[in-house]
């Protein structure tokens, strides 16, 4: 479980020499030619906080052992979609966003 732990930067451990990289969000897959190295959840701070940046978690995050949440830290919420009205199939309301970290 990750609730209140440092996760890993993924990307910065990557393995592969790998010079691209994007976050497709709304999908679990990538467009042809790329490689999907995981997918998960789109998270951002809370929508009043005021740093805030849109990640892809890890379906399945790894924590950092022996690292806590502490005083300089940024807790991140899941993105929801709010109105799927007019949108394609994959979007439903009350459901969380989810990406794909795709590489090139």
């Amino acid at each position: 479980m990750y609730h209140e732990h440092d996760t890993p930067c993924v990307m910065c451990q990557s393995q592969k020499s790998r010079t691209q990289a994007f976050m497709m969000p709304a999908t679990t897959d990538c467009p042809t030619g790329w490689t999907r190295e995981y997918d998960g959840y789109l998270v951002a701070a809370r929508w009043d906080h005021a740093r805030t940046e849109y990640v892809c978690l890890d379906r399945d995050p790894e924590v950092i052992q022996g690292a806590q949440a502490g005083d300089n830290i940024s807790f991140m919420f899941h993105v929801e979609v709010v109105s799927a009205e007019g949108l394609p199939s994959e979007y439903v309301t009350g459901n969380d966003m989810t990406c794909a970290i795709c590489t090139m």
